[in-house]
């Protein structure tokens, strides 16, 4: 958001050090300290956090102050996200609440995680570009958006064959399964095409309400999917796919408000004493949380899958 003409990211460099970055600190800590995270998982959390560290780097560097601001924001935001709801994860199981914990885990991620982002993008200052996406440019985030990724979920999530190993233990599963298959792909192919409607109607240009559109497109299409997939037609629906339409109804309700959300003067500056006192206030709380959950619990079930004891 801060590439201008007369300031651009060079994007080749950037993507280099990020690769760098990522294979440096994965060879240290996981393959030279063997410090495992997410065993039996992929450690790749730790190409993550390379790549992470030299795009601050590359953004202090070159005085990115407002996207610098936003990284650090938002990974404390996501940072803490992640605890809360591991300690509400935690909870839930000890408490044996029949609910699906682990997303709300990963809601607690999304939305601590995205309100930090939200806050840091609309109080930080930005410069104005006049440059706008070229014609090829919207085609193709449109298709990656609507069709290449679709594409991936619907190999990984809704083949015939995925599925099947789903629920091949229900009666008539291949029937079902085959009902499932089909009834996603028509709602992927619909969304692309009424997204792609759409577009062509606004010759690929976005404006306010054409995202809006494609948004509630893509949302819907979601949640349709998300309902499929955890067995509608087996006769099957969870109460946290319930709350999916609850959060759309108020995201379309907050959407149609036109207010400055966090600071009506944007600064481009990082408050370092401010940060410090976010970062250290998280720290403490998270420490706390830690506490109370090692306390109230003793082994969790499967733990031992995860990290064996030899």
């Amino acid at each position: 958001m801060e590439s201008t003409a007369e300031k651009r990211v060079k994007w080749p460099g950037l993507i280099s050090e990020m690769v760098a970055g990522g294979l440096i600190v994965y060879g240290l800590l996981v393959k030279q300290l063997e410090i495992l995270m997410t065993p039996p998982r992929s450690e790749a959390w730790a190409i993550c956090l390379g790549a992470g560290l030299a795009l601050i780097w590359y953004m202090a560097r070159n005085s990115y102050h407002s996207s610098f601001r936003v990284a650090l924001y938002s990974a404390l935001g996501a940072g803490f996200g992640f605890a809360f709801g591991n300690f509400l994860q935690t909870l839930g199981n000890v408490f044996e609440i029949n609910f699906n914990m682990w997303n709300v885990m990963e809601y607690s991620i999304g939305f601590f995680g995205g309100s930090a982002l939200a806050y840091s993008v609309f109080s930080s200052k930005w410069p104005e570009s006049l440059d706008e996406p070229k014609h090829w440019e919207n085609r193709l985030s449109f298709f990656i958006l609507f069709v290449f990724i679709p594409l991936i979920v619907f190999r990984e999530s809704f083949a015939y064959t995925t599925l099947l190993k789903r629920i091949e233990n229900i009666a008539d599963s291949e029937n079902i399964v085959m009902l499932s298959s089909s009834v996603a792909a028509i709602v992927m192919i619909f969304a692309a095409f009424i997204g792609w409607m759409r577009m062509e109607r606004v010759k690929f240009y976005f404006g306010r309400n054409d995202a809006m559109f494609i948004f509630i497109v893509y949302f819907i299409a979601y949640i349709l999917l998300s309902y499929i997939v955890s067995g509608l037609f087996v006769g099957e629906t969870h109460l946290n796919l319930h709350l999916y339409i609850l959060n759309s109804i108020i995201i379309l309700l907050l959407l149609r408000k036109h207010f400055i959300p966090f600071a009506s003067v944007p600064v481009s500056d990082l408050n370092a004493k401010r940060l410090v006192q976010c970062t250290a206030t998280i720290i403490i709380v998270i420490l706390i949380l830690t506490l109370i959950s090692i306390s109230i619990h003793g082994e969790m079930g499967g733990a031992h899958d995860r990290f064996p004891i030899y």
